[in-house]
């Protein structure tokens, strides 16, 4: 038997965050002592003495007392080969749980990033001018949709959550899964079922011939039903396999009831797509290029749309088809494939929907469909092909009757102790089996108090030759065992506001990418300077590579075995890059919008300050990690996190406060129009700051207020500051796209007037648009090209520059009127139409108003 380790010679405790131990905390070299020693023990199996019934306490422990703070396993493996088992089941048990969980929390983040794409697409349709025209079951189906969706977006991450935070993060406990899994591909089928119906009904109206459509129709129909019904037999295997009774629908396991879903969604999307395709090809005559032209390019967006659900669908069928559902490392990997499925479904709704503007774009006649209000309804309506039942989200089914772990008795040499237990699974796989009694719950009625301490003292009195050590260890144990609850509820306290925060992330980080390519193929894009253009470029790479690092944080505690308070309450050195991400990410984004002189200096430094404060945030995280945080005593982390979203915010008030200040003395009063368009504007300069001064205020008010070492809210300010970054990217676009405002407001174009021409507002006066001063507007947007003068400057050129624009803009104003009434009327010859409305279109490119 092993020497006992050292001691320290000096006993001084780390004053680290909470109550972990450092590498100066004896405590540390008496558990290796301890622990070493108790494991030569159980392992020996020397002959003599009774046997004792095995203590429930897992070998979790011994990894938990084993990690980098204390000693490496590995070296204590090879030092005591003793240890090799235990370190064993360590990365065992670690392996299982990322394959169980790892499908499930891909999935379940680029589902959340895809539903902040479908929310910026559902609200660019609801207010465009197609909406409308739509009839009122097209309209329903919409809204039912987007309540479906919202309504999974929020079950899967609050499931996803709960794997989170639990600390009962067994092998046995991930692969049983919680009643909330079985809710998941129930509220998934409800997302597909109106969405391929309304595809499919889109689809047959091209059938000329009745008797083909009905039997598509049919066919389509059969596939939607037997989607739904293998959605519906997810939801009760899994309800079968929490309380047991799995028995009377076998052999129908779960994974065949996710294969019976996902074939049949699969199906549905091909049979709408292969349907249209053969349709509109079959359309193409060769009488007119144009009309060819449109056709090639709907079925192209048939195909595109029916793409993504397609191979999701496929992937997640095969894969459920051909694993074992007992084989714990790869029952759960059809998880990443399936939990994307609604968002997705519900963006090829959209994707269909718009392709009336498809149409109008291809033929330039933007206001003809004004003509024939249910022209809707005869519209090509491109591919469709949906089938979301199979959101199978149940965290999977449970194992089956004979699950194995190693458990017996052991007989030591004089007298006999309890031995821990190892559950060592690697010869056997682990099966289903139904739920049963809770750990805590055995543990609670096992033991009392005094018969636990005397145990205890006998067994480790015996191994390590001092009572007194033993009984330390004890009492530690013991206060882990009786108090499930306070660590459940620590861990929920210090890992659910940065699962909120991230998944919330995420999502506004889809509205950004939206937002970021429709503004990148408008025209107000190629119009800016280049340093506005690489501005955004940086923002972009910056917001991205903040997303990663924060998903992949969010994921380790995800994954990680590693869920005692203490280990969440130090972190790991990749929590620490974040803040330092989400500084970076904001500080490109302020330095555009200083009008003074003055305000730049101070402007400059509250950047600084909260740039400052995010490299401290970092740094504190990696002291408090390497237990170095005496260094800088009495300065914290929340501290720092204070420091840095205050000075955020003040930054973020002052920019909409001078620019909300500056257009508001520029309200003369002379014209209601310009007057009402300066108002707007300062909305929206006050709207621009309204989202991320809150997050940062509210983040900074309970980092203020929160204790350093509470570990119930000290991270409550996780929620505030997460979504930050994509939030100042967001603002970015509010900024840029102020011209757009004033074109809509003053000079309305062709794709923002309404349907009837007749309705076009007349031009504007040269006074009226002299009162506008384009100085101050064109510091929110960076356009290059020559300074514009003031109103009532001297130089006579001003007003020359003044009267040709007012007569270009008439000149161009008839044109457009023309134009429109031109194209609202029957129009036999398309080719010259187009040539009228492209040869207006380079017009428009060349900078005419």
């Amino acid at each position: 038997m092993p020497s006992p380790a050292p001691r320290p010679q000096q006993e001084t405790r780390t004053q680290g965050r909470g109550l972990s131990r450092g590498r100066g905390d004896p405590r540390g070299w008496r558990l290796q002592a301890i622990e070493a020693r108790a494991i030569d023990a159980i392992l020996a199996r020397d002959g003599g003495g009774h046997h004792l019934p095995l203590w429930d306490y897992e070998a979790r422990f011994f990894s938990s007392c084993f990690d980098a703070r204390h000693c490496s396993a590995r070296t204590t493996a090879l030092t005591n080969p003793a240890m090799a088992p235990v370190d064993l089941v360590r990365r065992s048990e670690q392996r299982e749980i990322i394959a169980l969980l790892l499908p499930q929390g891909i999935g379940s983040q680029v589902s959340l990033l895809l539903f902040g794409v479908y929310i910026v697409l559902h609200w660019n349709y609801v207010t465009s001018e197609l909406y409308p025209r739509l009839s009122t079951s097209v309209k329903a189906t919409l809204w039912a949709v987007f309540l479906f969706t919202t309504a999974y977006e929020l079950v899967q991450a609050a499931d996803t959550l709960y794997w989170l935070v639990t600390v009962n993060h067994t092998v046995e406990h991930i692969f049983n899964g919680v009643a909330l899994d079985s809710v998941i591909p129930l509220v998934a089928a409800f997302v597909a079922v109106p969405v391929q119906c309304r595809l499919a009904i889109r689809a047959g109206a091209l059938l000329r011939t009745r008797w083909i459509r009905w039997a598509f129709w049919s066919v389509v129909g059969v596939g939607i039903v037997t989607g739904f019904a293998g959605a519906v037999l997810m939801c009760a295997t899994f309800l079968m396999y929490v309380v047991g009774t799995i028995e009377n629908i076998a052999p129908l396991s779960y994974n065949n009831t996710v294969s019976i879903w996902l074939w049949a969604s699969a199906f549905v999307d091909l049979a709408i797509s292969v349907c249209l395709t053969i349709t509109l090809s079959r359309r193409i005559q060769g009488f007119n290029d144009s009309t060819d032209s449109l056709l090639r390019k709907l079925i192209k967006v048939s195909l595109k749309t029916a793409a993504y659900t397609t191979l999701l669908a496929v992937g997640g069928a095969i894969v459920a088809s051909a694993i074992n559902d007992n084989d714990v490392n790869s029952a759960y990997a059809h998880f990443a494939f399936w939990f994307p499925l609604p968002p997705c479904y519900a963006l090829s709704l959209y994707t269909t929907l718009t392709t009336r503007k498809t149409v109008q774009q291809h033929l330039s006649r933007a206001y003809a469909a004004a003509a024939d209000p249910n022209s809707h309804r005869t519209s090509i309506p491109p591919r469709v092909a949906l089938d979301l039942s199979a959101l199978n989200s149940a965290r999977s089914a449970q194992r089956s009757h004979d699950a194995v772990v190693s458990s017996g008795y052991f007989s030591g040499p004089a007298a006999a102790f309890p031995a821990f237990r190892l559950a060592i699974s690697l010869l056997e796989p682990r099966r289903r089996t139904p739920r049963q009694r809770t750990h805590a719950a055995t543990c609670a009625e096992r033991r009392t108090a005094n018969g636990m301490a005397w145990t205890a003292e006998q067994a480790f009195g015996r191994l390590c030759s001092f009572g007194n050590i033993g009984w330390t260890i004890w009492n530690d144990l013991s206060v882990r065992l009786r108090c499930p609850r306070l660590a459940a509820h620590q861990t929920a306290a210090l890992l659910a506001p940065q699962f909120v925060g991230s998944g919330l992330s995420l999502v506004l980080y889809g509205v950004y990418i939206v937002l970021q390519y429709q503004y990148a193929r408008g025209d107000l894009y190629r119009r800016l300077s280049w340093p506005v253009k690489a501005t955004l470029v940086l923002v972009c790479f910056l917001v991205t590579g903040y997303e990663i690092v924060q998903y992949g944080d969010t994921m380790y505690w995800s994954l990680t075995v590693k869920r005692t308070p203490d280990d969440i309450f130090n972190g790991v050195p990749l929590d620490s890059v974040i803040p330092l991400l989400g500084a970076v990410v904001a500080a490109p984004l302020l330095r555009q919008r200083w009008t003074r002189n003055l305000f730049l200096l101070v402007g400059g430094i509250l950047v600084l300050a909260a740039f400052t404060g995010a490299i401290l945030t970092c740094a504190t995280g990696i002291m408090y990690f390497n237990d170095t945080i005496d260094n800088i005593l009495p300065f914290t982390y929340n501290d720092a996190v204070s420091l840095w979203l205050w000075s955020a915010a003040a930054c973020d008030v002052a920019i909409s406060l001078c620019l909300a200040f500056t257009l508001h003395r520029r309200i003369q009063g002379f014209n209601a129009n310009t007057d009402t368009l300066l108002k707007k504007l300062i909305q929206t300069a006050l709207r621009t700051a309204a989202y991320t001064a809150v997050l940062a205020v509210g983040g900074a008010a309970v980092a203020s207020a929160t204790p350093d070492s509470d570990y119930n809210s000290s991270f409550a300010h996780f929620a505030f500051w997460f979504p930050l970054p994509p939030c100042y990217a967001l603002s970015l676009f509010t900024t840029l796209s102020a011209r757009r405002t004033i074109t809509a407001h003053l000079a309305p174009s062709p794709s923002t007037s309404p349907a009837s021409p007749r309705l076009v507002a007349p031009p504007a006066a040269a006074h009226q648009r002299a009162t506008i001063d384009y100085s101050g507007l064109r510091a929110l947007e960076g356009e290059e090209g020559p300074e514009v003068r003031e109103e009532f400057g001297p130089d006579e050129s001003t007003k020359r520059e003044k009267e040709e624009t007012v007569s270009r803009w008439r000149e161009e104003q008839k044109k457009w009127t023309l134009s429109l009434e031109k194209a609202a009327a029957p129009h036999p010859d398309e080719d010259d139409e187009l040539e009228e409305w492209e040869g207006r279109g380079r017009a428009n490119r060349r900078g005419v108003v």
